[in-house]
């Protein structure tokens, strides 16, 4: 006990304590980071920090499927990987580095490092990561591969869509030692996205496809207060819209089924009138006969509006002109209708007043 209380031994151990936990770090696998891959005996002091390097792997990969997708059907996926031979490409913000003149420093030190001089194999890794609707039917999610530089290489799995929204992206590792292990950069892979776009069929397409469908629909983008399309719109032959209407999957129908069964109930009562003649009446009874006339209730102003059309054709009126000798006329029918039932009450009342004149009458001569 006296011999390791001595300073000396105290101090011989704890130096032998901190050597063996060095040790253990430095044989410790672990992720690296940007800062892994510098040279600080370089002495480089850059502009450039490094959690402002925005460093990726020197690979470019893609995915293409065999033919146009179909939901509930099965396609083949090519997962393409070709391994750039241009150390530039690992530097996303080269633009911003020759700006500030740290780009060559940087490529000298991770020339270095990544021993890019050198034509020898890197081991690849391949993480693919599908959406809930896209099941893999045959290889793995994470495939592990040698190349050079320059070189490409091409995978093929099978894929079954069972359901929208479909998506299938990845991720590639490049590891700069051990496989599976160890320091590495990362790229993604241009995945693949699809919306269906027609519910009976099944057919999937982007959501650019989808956005130009529905912008197709009068009532898509329509502003029943301002009356007017948010979005730049053209005619389409309306058994086109119709088609449309009916074969779009429910989630890009469902902001429009409030306004199209508006827009059902109109038709009904009139077949004549077009798609953008009923949201512009539909714009009218939540607008401008609660502005100009103060009604307020649906079952009033249609009405309204669709005898305005009878008598914009007959009389040659405009629309406005129609429908204020329409609610005049109903004003005025409104106050006959008042003044004969204020008659009615009036009159009523002083029958009933006769009526209990004459039936005193009778008690006074009963009591006689």
């Amino acid at each position: 006990m006296r011999n390791i209380q001595n300073p000396e031994i105290l101090k011989a151990l704890a130096l032998f304590l901190i050597t063996i936990f060095t040790a253990f770090i430095k044989t410790t696998p672990c992720k690296a980071t940007v800062a892994d891959l510098i040279n600080t005996k370089e002495g480089l002091k850059p502009k450039h920090t490094l959690s402002e390097l925005s460093v990726f792997a020197p690979v470019e990969a893609y995915i293409k499927l065999s033919q146009e997708p179909r939901l509930k059907e099965t396609v083949t996926a090519t997962i393409t990987v070709t391994f750039l031979d241009d150390i530039s490409y690992i530097f996303r913000n080269k633009d911003e580095m020759i700006k500030d003149k740290t780009y060559d420093k940087f490529v000298k030190m991770f020339s270095k490092n990544l021993r890019w001089e050198k034509d020898i194999p890197r081991h690849m890794k391949l993480v693919l990561i599908p959406s809930k609707g896209v099941e893999i039917l045959n290889g793995n999610k994470e495939i592990y591969w040698d190349m050079k530089k320059g070189e490409t290489k091409s995978f093929q799995i099978d894929l079954r869509l069972n359901s929208s929204p479909i998506s299938l992206s990845g991720a590639i590792f490049w590891f700069l030692a051990n496989e599976k292990k160890g320091a590495r950069l990362s790229s993604s892979v241009k995945g693949i996205g699809f919306v269906l776009l027609n519910k009976k069929t099944g057919r999937l397409g982007t959501r650019k496809e989808l956005e130009e469908l529905l912008n197709k629909l009068p009532e898509y983008g329509y502003d029943i207060i301002l009356g007017m399309r948010a979005k730049k719109w053209e005619l389409y032959p309306q058994e086109e819209v119709e088609m449309i209407r009916e074969t779009l999957p429910d989630n890009a129908r469902k902001p429009l089924v409030k306004i199209q069964k508006q827009m059902r109930e109109i038709q009904m009562l009139d077949s004549s009138l077009t798609d953008l003649e009923i949201l512009g009446m539909l714009h009218d009874i939540t607008y401008q006969m609660v502005v100009r006339y103060g009604i307020h209730k649906k079952e009033e102003s249609l009405p309204i509006l669709l005898r305005g059309r009878i008598l914009v054709k007959e009389q040659n009126l405009s629309k406005w002109d129609a429908i204020d000798e329409i609610v005049e006329e109903m004003n005025q029918k409104r106050q006959r209708m008042k003044l004969i039932w204020s008659t009615a009450v009036f009159s009523s009342l002083i029958l009933f007043l006769i009526f209990l004149i004459a039936l005193e009458r009778m008690k006074r001569r009963k009591i006689r």
